[in-house]
């Protein structure tokens, strides 16, 4: 999964790679093999011999400290040349949704932020894969979701 983390001010793509507790993480180029362990409001991450604590809930801490955070879903390239003209949008994990941003008929820029997903107390925007005019929205505000689950049908197309 691709995500774009911005971290007091500073924003950097992220790809992570892999499945938990072991996962690998690229950040500029560099791979980093991460281990992960969640809590019931934290997770902990071991990179490179040090221990980050990411406590969730009104906001976020970092070893302690309050952090400004944004994260974004990053959708992977959905539309090549000879591409399905229908774009399934699902959700990179499990959550509950707090805000449906988009309705059927809406032209839709790519990137553009259709639904917001709460996961480990986080809220994170799920992004449109590509332009195109929104088909179907599959969810409502406060529905429980898996990373399966289809939440918004694109048709490819122009867009606004």
């Amino acid at each position: 999964m691709r995500l774009r983390i911005a971290l007091d001010g500073r924003e950097r793509e992220v790809a992570v790679e892999g499945d938990g507790p072991d996962v690998r993480v690229r950040v500029d180029g560099r791979e980093i093999p991460v281990r992960v362990s969640v809590e019931e409001n934290a997770a902990i991450a071991d990179v490179e011999g040090r221990q980050l604590r990411l406590e969730f809930g009104g906001g976020l801490r970092i070893d302690g400290v309050p952090r400004l955070a944004r994260v974004t879903w990053v959708a992977e390239e959905a539309a090549r040349e000879g591409a399905a003209q229908v774009v399934d949008v699902k959700p990179p994990m499990p959550g509950r949704i707090v805000r449906v941003l988009a309705k059927p008929g809406d032209a839709v820029r790519r990137g553009a932020p259709l639904v917001i997903l709460e996961a480990m107390k986080m809220q994170n925007e799920i992004p449109a894969p590509d332009g195109g005019v929104v088909q179907d929205v599959r969810v409502r505000e406060g529905d429980l979701v898996t990373a399966n689950d289809v939440l918004v049908r694109l048709g490819k197309g122009r867009s606004a």
